[in-house]
């Protein structure tokens, strides 16, 4: 995923450099194309992670079944209770569920940040047009960078999941008493629809 729009960006960058662009316009380019590169990484690792991670639940619950990881959610919390005598949360280690949230997180604001650069900036990136990216733009306002803003939007309850139809997944979990929040529909559609979404913007500017 993300290489079309990688090579499109890359003609776009030579038909604007042959009419003529602005400074700030290549350093814009030059940023969406590292932001698009660390993107692609951040998905084919997320998928990995997706699978090792379920790949391991399955082992550990059901040794003597065969593994069906697309039918399978596995979900991690935050939502422990302190351990007040030895405090041993203060020396968890990190694990490779925590990197999957991690990256999951990095990926929410490094396509938002490539959405925000196409939006903002008409003068020195002719021909781009803005591009919706509800999946993208949902998930990092609501579940990540400003989940307490929108009372009815945001989601505080910290979980994250792996497997089933729709991949790795932010904040699944709701309070009963909560409102019902943005529901994250996963890395497979929002990937998908970020991607689909940045092709016909570039293909626009290139016509």
């Amino acid at each position: 995923m993300f290489e079309e729009s990688r090579l499109l960006l890359e003609k776009y960058y030579c038909l604007m450099l042959t009419r003529g662009m602005t400074k700030r316009g290549e350093h814009l380019l030059q940023e969406v194309r590292a932001r698009l590169r660390a993107l692609t990484w951040l998905h084919r690792r997320l998928l990995e992670l997706d699978r090792i991670l379920v790949s391991q639940h399955v082992k550990a619950h059901f040794p003597s079944t065969p593994g069906h990881p697309n039918n399978i959610k596995v979900v991690f919390t935050d939502n422990d209770e302190p351990d007040c005598k030895d405090h041993t949360h203060a020396t968890q280690a990190f694990q490779m569920h925590d990197e999957l949230r991690v990256l999951l997180e990095s990926f929410y604001y490094t396509a938002h940040r490539i959405k925000d650069i196409i939006e903002d900036h008409k003068h020195d990136l002719p021909g781009l047009h803005k591009f919706k990216a509800k999946g993208v733009t949902d998930v990092r306002n609501h579940l990540v960078e400003h989940p307490g803003k929108v009372k009815d939007k945001g989601v505080l309850v910290s979980s994250f999941a792996a497997g089933g139809p729709t991949g790795p997944q932010l904040k699944p979990l709701k309070w009963s008493l909560d409102s019902r929040g943005v529901l994250d529909q996963g890395l497979h559609q929002n990937a998908k629809e970020f991607d689909e979404a940045l092709r016909a913007s570039l293909e626009g500017a290139l016509k």
